[in-house]
């Protein structure tokens, strides 16, 4: 409020004394980052050298300020100065005929957007947007930026419905405003690629990261470099997903090579994709190799927290090792990244910890130790029905795959009955008869123990 009104008295002021004709000087945005209104921060003190970092920069150009809102990582550590070259980048990709003053409105709309959005003040940033696009009058172009920013702020909330909805919106006014290859359409595209992405809608997520992909290739600047790194190291990732090894290989390490790739979040995560992929392509010292990197980065970056990027990479490194018969180094690796999981997540059910139990109990089996496999495998058995309810799913089934062989292993005949005929029902009830190979091997071990 106190912004809104200093900045509505200043556009007074400078209305009555300039000359009729005049051109609008530029504004500048000062960050006003108090206490009201806080939600789910930790990083006051981040968010304040941020701030403070582009208090002084010109946002008045709406094309900087897109580029500016784009950018989700501005708040992590390492990035703490990003912002700044962030609006340089823009400066640099943006061509000069193209130079527009946006509406004041629209900037202050957007700037405390930006402001919260740092802050993790969510709902705030998401009631100014949606405040100004209902009073706005303002052009296509400016209200295709706004629609484009309410989306991310969604995104970053966990409501993918609302933000595919804001992004669409955004992405059908740019197109009605640019034609060809352009920065603000290829951003929009990889946003949208980002919420099938999280979806794990991998085919829809592959056709806008490939449209955005063929945009920034056919840009030139910083910033379409930037975004051109950033969209091959998803697309890769989707092909991933979606079984297409070579591809996704192929992908990834065109963003390792990329110039400027350097120590960085996205640069650990490419690490990690490729060494699981290269995993699956049987690939096992490529895959350890760029997973010990991935790691190496990873700690260098976060110090010696608990961290779950830090305990997913253990975990794909154990699963390299205990695939090529290392189980000793793959049970160390295991427990270190459960240790950091329950620091975590503390007594909470959660997904990762009971992947992880899962994959101790059968290091634990492999090594003869059946109580102590049977104990985690019980563990991560509760864990995920507490996840999961009732009902079947496959990740219950397979630990009571797993733990069915291990009490048939014991002795206990009843009890591994009881786990694989429940096991049987689950895979039958998941999959119908599309899964021959799981429930076949239901039935085999089933029939072991009679």
């Amino acid at each position: 409020e106190q912004m809104a009104c200093a900045a509505k008295k200043d556009m007074e002021q400078t209305e009555a004394s300039k000359p009729r004709g005049a051109k609008e000087p530029r504004k500048r945005v000062q960050f006003d980052l108090g206490g009201g209104d806080v939600q789910e921060s930790t990083s006051r003190e981040r968010t304040e050298t941020v701030a403070k970092s582009v208090q002084n920069d010109d946002v008045g150009c709406l094309e900087w300020l897109e580029a500016v809102l784009e950018d989700q990582e501005i708040a992590l550590p390492h990035n703490v100065n990003r912002l700044g070259g962030v609006v340089q980048q823009a400066r640099d990709a943006r061509d000069g005929s193209l130079f527009y003053h946006g509406p004041a409105e629209a900037q202050r709309a957007l700037v405390l957007s930006l402001q919260c959005r740092i802050s993790k003040r969510y709902q705030t940033a998401a009631r100014a947007v949606e405040k100004y696009l209902q009073q706005s009058q303002d052009s296509v172009y400016v209200r295709a930026i706004a629609f484009k920013e309410l989306g991310a702020v969604y995104f970053l909330k966990g409501d993918m419905e609302a933000a595919e909805n804001h992004f669409t919106e955004a992405l059908i006014l740019k197109r009605s405003v640019y034609s060809g290859a352009n920065i603000h359409v290829a951003i929009t595209l990889h946003s949208l690629g980002l919420v099938f992405w999280q979806r794990s809608s991998w085919l829809a997520a592959q056709k806008y990261f490939s449209e955005a992909l063929s945009m920034w290739q056919a840009l030139r600047g910083k910033l379409a470099a930037r975004r051109t790194n950033d969209t091959l190291r998803m697309q890769g990732a989707v092909y991933k997903q979606l079984g297409k090894l070579r591809a996704a290989e192929a992908n990834l390490r065109k963003s390792l090579g990329m110039p400027g790739n350097c120590e960085s979040p996205d640069r650990a995560f490419t690490l990690e994709w490729l060494g699981m992929v290269c995993w699956k392509r049987s690939q096992s010292p490529k895959a350890e190799n760029l997973l010990k990197e991935c790691l190496s980065m990873r700690r260098s970056l976060y110090g010696d927290v608990a961290h779950e990027d830090i305990a997913r990479t253990l975990g794909c490194l154990a699963s390299v090792w205990y695939e090529s018969g290392d189980s000793k180094s793959a049970g160390k690796t295991w427990k270190e990244s459960l240790g950091m999981l329950q620091a975590l997540h503390g007594d909470t059910a959660h997904e990762d910890v009971a992947a992880v139990l899962h994959e101790l109990g059968k290091v634990f089996q492999f090594e003869g130790d059946l109580k102590a496999a049977e104990e985690n495998l019980v563990e991560s058995l509760s864990m995920k029905k507490a996840l999961h309810g009732d009902g079947p799913h496959e990740q219950v089934a397979k630990t009571l795959y797993e733990l069915g062989a291990v009490r048939r292993n014991m002795g206990r005949v009843k009890a591994a009955e009881g786990n694989l005929v429940e096991c049987l029902g689950m895979r039958r009830a998941v999959y119908g008869d599309s899964a021959e190979e799981e429930v076949g091997m239901t039935l085999l071990l089933l029939g072991k123990v009679f």
